[in-house]
């Protein structure tokens, strides 16, 4: 019984960190690189080779991407670059 329950929980888990791992590898080395990095939501869109990006492999069709991953160093400053109306 503990047997059947313990595989239950723990198969899951595994093919998922299995799965993700390429991506937490990318995210980790773009985090050590840069001082702030964020995923952008950018629609359906054909695979860009240059771009750090989540590819999705549909089991029909091609592959695609919906988010693209954004760094940079020295974060924008939001209050002082905001417009105000001026």
């Amino acid at each position: 019984m503990l047997t059947t329950v313990l595989a239950a929980v723990l198969a899951p888990w595994y093919l998922f960190n299995l799965a993700a791992s390429d991506f937490m590898d990318a995210k980790l080395a773009a985090e050590r690189q840069y001082d702030h990095c964020e995923w952008n939501y950018v629609g359906k869109q054909d695979l860009d080779p240059t771009a750090q990006a989540i590819e999705l492999n549909p089991p029909v069709g091609k592959p695609y991407i919906l988010f693209k991953q954004k760094c940079w160093d020295n974060p924008p400053n939001v209050i002082e670059d905001y417009d105000w109306g001026k």
